[in-house]
């Protein structure tokens, strides 16, 4: 293949080809390479490119494919990135799909990390910003990396006052929520998880998910008035007591009655790994009865 500033390769040729596989593949890098040759003019290739990236992404389904030759293509544009900056978005964008599509969220976060979001050579809206950084924050709790995401919660809150995106605004709360969670900061998790449960861009099995972290949280939050009215205000949900597996747990918890060794078992199976507080709640409902207690049965926790 050749090209030149007068010259340009149809893409649907390319796309329409009867080669499959490595074929295929090699027929699509072979375009790339003619696009971003030096001799092509930079306003036409960005031109190509861009096609190129629409069609490619509507018209190839195969996932090692679309890895493949988006991969060359960052790889090949990346030397003169400031040229295509707009292209590399679209480029990793794409590519952080393809990984998502296969539950690979690390490398989807990571294709979407690489993207350049301060360029002083082309303007880029802050809604577009916020949507990078909530889907890295989101891909990221996937795999448990809430300490990294919470550097993209911080940027995204500085852009999150001026959006009117509902779905997104939804998702950056969550995610918010998640990292408190995470952080183990548990009573601001709880009341954050329960302002989901009212966002009706939420469908209801996820709002029934954000009840029930809300409760989790609430019972492992530290002791005080604003645990006790956090507890408070979900006991009179009437969700907590007929969708949730740990509401036995939160009613004793809510009461302030010693919780079983069961009830302990049964609410320990619904958590993850940081959530570990339950003891100081025994203790602190026994020192309510007694002045000196020995509680044999929970001892192990």
């Amino acid at each position: 293949m050749d090209i030149t500033q007068e010259t340009k390769i149809d893409i649907d040729d390319v796309l329409a080809s009867s080669a499959v596989g490595p074929a295929k593949v090699q027929n699509l890098k072979e375009y790339i390479q003619c696009v971003l040759n030096e001799q092509v003019g930079l306003v036409v290739a960005r031109q190509l490119l861009s096609e190129f990236i629409t069609l490619f992404n509507e018209r190839v389904d195969d996932n090692e494919v679309k890895k493949q030759v988006l991969t060359f293509a960052i790889e090949l544009a990346q030397p003169r990135s400031v040229s295509f900056e707009e292209q590399l978005s679209q480029l990793r964008e794409n590519l952080a799909k393809v990984y998502e599509d296969e539950e690979d969220y690390l490398e989807a976060a990571k294709a979407l990390q690489s993207i350049q979001l301060d360029s002083g050579h082309r303007s880029i809206s802050d809604e577009y910003k916020l949507g990078i950084y909530v889907r890295i924050m989101r891909l990221l709790l996937e795999v448990d990396e809430a300490v990294t995401a919470d550097t993209y919660l911080n940027r995204a809150a500085l852009l999150i006052h001026n959006s009117n995106d509902l779905v997104l605004n939804s998702t950056f709360k969550l995610c918010q929520a998640r990292i408190l969670d995470a952080k183990r900061r548990f009573l601001e998790a709880a009341i954050k998880f329960h302002e989901l449960i009212y966002e009706t861009q939420i469908d209801e099995f996820d709002r029934l998910q954000c009840l029930m972290s809300a409760v989790q949280c609430a019972v492992l939050a530290g002791a005080g008035p604003q645990r006790s009215h956090s507890l408070a205000t979900l006991y009179k949900d009437e969700r907590t007591h007929h969708h949730l597996a740990s509401s036995p747990i939160f009613e004793t918890t809510c009461t302030g009655r010693v919780i079983g060794h069961n009830e302990v078992a049964d609410f320990f199976a619904t958590l993850q790994q940081h959530h570990r507080a339950i003891r100081k709640h025994n203790l602190l409902s026994a020192s309510k009865i007694y002045n000196n207690i020995t509680l044999d049965e929970h001892t192990a926790y």
